[in-house]
């Protein structure tokens, strides 16, 4: 029985690697270079794709929350709270991480970026700098 579990969960693991997105936890899913998505923000174009490590998604979680407390004087905002969907962005002088937060899981959280209107604080996003440790493009649904 043992055995047959061990096999259900690593198909499970298989399955999600294979649909372009990898799951960290109920909360945090990384969708992969090779994973078509739709961009909720309006951006220059010409960056390129690259897959999160756990690392680079951890690190971005750190600066984002940072900024959320530098932007909001209210600490009640943490982001381990929000549902988080990661997508890899490189430019030839940037390795961002855009982070798409939201404090209900969406219906299609793990097929594609979602985007809402309205909804105040419920709903967060921005790019984070992991390299130059910055947050840039942050946008909430609410004023800060």
């Amino acid at each position: 029985m043992k055995l047959c579990t061990a096999l259900i969960l690593i198909f499970l693991t298989f399955a999600v690697n294979a649909a372009g997105q990898i799951t960290y936890g109920e909360k945090r899913v990384v969708f992969t270079e090779e994973k078509r998505i739709n961009l909720t923000t309006q951006r220059d174009t010409s960056y390129e794709r690259f897959t999160p490590t756990l690392a680079d998604i951890d690190s971005a979680d750190a600066f984002f929350q940072k900024h959320l407390i530098s932007r909001n004087k209210n600490t009640a905002l943490k982001i381990q709270d929000y549902y988080r969907q990661y997508v890899g962005l490189k430019t030839k002088d940037k390795k961002c991480v855009f982070i798409n937060a939201a404090c209900k899981k969406p219906d299609d959280f793990l097929e594609n970026t979602f985007l809402v209107f309205g909804g105040g604080d419920c709903y967060l996003q921005g790019d984070v700098d992991i390299n130059n440790k910055k947050v840039f493009n942050f946008y909430s649904n609410a004023p800060m």
